[in-house]
């Protein structure tokens, strides 16, 4: 008698502790609430790019784009976010974008004609089999 309450005891603990952890068929960009962001230098000039988001004051995410090259951020919070760049790191043209949760974005920065300055920056996003034309934003002093 003693054994069979012991391997019932064996048993029914095996079941609660196996029935506990169910894992989450979600993806994890739903169960963090983010997505990614691809930034493409399409100007045919090397141009410094940035993503920034919730109001953050820090810009470490900062790097040079050769020309005709794209980078990607993983892992940004679903929400606003500022895409940015420059050419000399110091005027910058930025646009406001928002990112949903586990999409994945596109930005492509382009000349409107062939002057290389900060004021001939354009950008477009494409969302999903949309491309739509954004207008940046001239601005100094980002830092």
């Amino acid at each position: 008698m003693k054994k069979l309450a012991f391997i019932l005891i064996l048993l029914i603990s095996s079941l609660s502790f196996s029935s506990c952890e169910k894992e989450d068929p979600r993806p994890d960009c739903e169960i963090f609430s983010y997505g990614t962001v691809t930034i493409v230098n399409a100007t045919g000039w090397d141009l410094f790019v940035d993503i920034t988001w919730g109001g953050m004051e820090e810009y470490d995410t900062r790097l040079l784009l050769a020309k005709g090259s794209p980078t990607t951020y993983y892992e940004i919070p679903a929400g606003d976010i500022d895409i940015w760049a420059s050419y000399d790191n110091l005027e910058w043209s930025v646009d406001e974008g928002g990112l949903f949760i586990c999409e994945d974005l596109i930005f492509i920065w382009y000349l409107d004609d062939k002057k290389s300055s900060q004021k001939n920056l354009r950008l477009k996003v494409k969302r999903g089999d949309k491309e739509i034309e954004l207008y940046p934003v001239q601005k100094t002093n980002r830092i």
